[in-house]
């Protein structure tokens, strides 16, 4: 658990790890970021959030998906963003 999570509380904190699939630093077309898949906790959705600091502005971008198809459309809709 990192400190950002710690600090919602224990209650919070564990629900948000467990909804947590994966998270990890990305490189997407030169824009350095940072990724987070998690899953719902009252359904099938999933969440996918590309985050990147853009001249001292936070960007974050999310898409969901149910099925592998909605998945693959989901990052490729993240992974054609390019910076402006």
């Amino acid at each position: 658990m990192d400190k950002y999570t710690s600090m919602a509380g224990p209650e919070v904190a564990s629900i948000f790890e467990e909804m947590i699939l994966s998270k990890g630093y990305i490189n997407t077309n030169g824009m350095r970021g940072y990724e987070v898949e998690m899953r719902l906790p009252k359904d099938e959705t999933r969440l996918i959030q590309h985050i990147y600091i853009v001249d001292d502005h936070l960007l974050l971008l999310v898409a969901g998906y149910q099925s592998s198809r909605e998945e693959q459309t989901a990052r490729n809709f993240l992974d054609s963003v390019q910076r402006l």
